[in-house]
């Protein structure tokens, strides 16, 4: 029997240029189907997640030299706390699964994702699809093995179910803090 990493992920933002491993939603971009949030570049603060990741640099007796550490409080939601995700399921890790299938048992793959731990982010930069974000696989994306969607907690402490079959916009509007996006009924 296999055990499982993690089910849960801090998203801490969207990836709009390619990673190493040529994934981004850049082309959901290009496409029209995410709002380029005026041209803001890759790592703007618009494409964060309430959850940040530090990038702290410390000395061998653990002292911090250098960290971009940024307090987040519930007034930098500009869409509101209702609005704003804070985790989501990403159930299966160490194991691979793709739409409900599994694939194979690639620990160095996909075993970064601790629980507890500040390993414990995700930079969502992958889609399925004609831009499908939800269920696609549980390496860089929202994952569950519930039929059609999975469960997301929001910053204001409530959890809903959300398809599989969101639209990227909303996704997006969702995972960021800072666009003050309308967000729509899905």
């Amino acid at each position: 029997m296999h055990r499982h990493v993690t089910d849960y992920i801090a998203a801490t933002r969207i990836v709009i240029q390619p990673t190493s491993s040529y994934r981004s939603l850049g082309p959901l971009i290009a496409a029209g189907k995410i709002d380029g949030k005026n041209g803001a570049p890759d790592g703007d603060r618009m494409w964060d997640g309430l959850l940040q990741l530090d990038k702290v640099t410390a000395n061998a007796a653990g002292q911090i030299l250098a960290s971009d550490r940024r307090r987040v409080t519930p007034g930098h939601a500009k869409d509101g706390l209702a609005y704003t995700w804070m985790w989501f399921e990403s159930a299966g890790k160490p194991l691979i699964y793709r739409q409900g299938y599994f694939i194979e048992d690639n620990p160095s793959k996909n075993s970064r994702f601790r629980w507890a731990s500040p390993a414990t982010w995700m930079a969502i930069n992958d889609f399925c699809g004609d831009g499908q974000i939800i269920n696609c696989d549980n390496i860089s994306k929202p994952y569950s093995f519930h039929e059609g969607g999975t469960n997301i907690a929001y910053a204001d402490a409530s959890v809903r179910f959300h398809s599989e079959a969101m639209h990227p916009q909303l996704f997006v509007s969702l995972l960021t803090i800072a666009g003050r996006e309308i967000v729509p009924s899905e």
